[in-house]
């Protein structure tokens, strides 16, 4: 086991499609905390907007 093999890979964040190497990673899936808050407070922003749409739709 290397210590190279662990530091050497880069990913791409789920959030913002950058590459990082894989110890700057937050989580698995995205590269920073505030990535993670963005996307958490996108698809809250996207179920809002989408049940605003449907309380809209049923209203009318």
């Amino acid at each position: 086991m290397s210590a190279t093999d662990s530091t050497s890979a880069w990913y791409e964040c789920d959030h913002c499609s950058d590459y990082h190497p894989s110890h700057m990673f937050y989580d698995t899936a995205m590269c920073s905390f505030k990535c993670r808050r963005k996307a958490d407070a996108e698809s809250v922003l996207n179920e809002l907007e989408h049940e605003h749409t449907v309380c809209g739709t049923s209203a009318a």
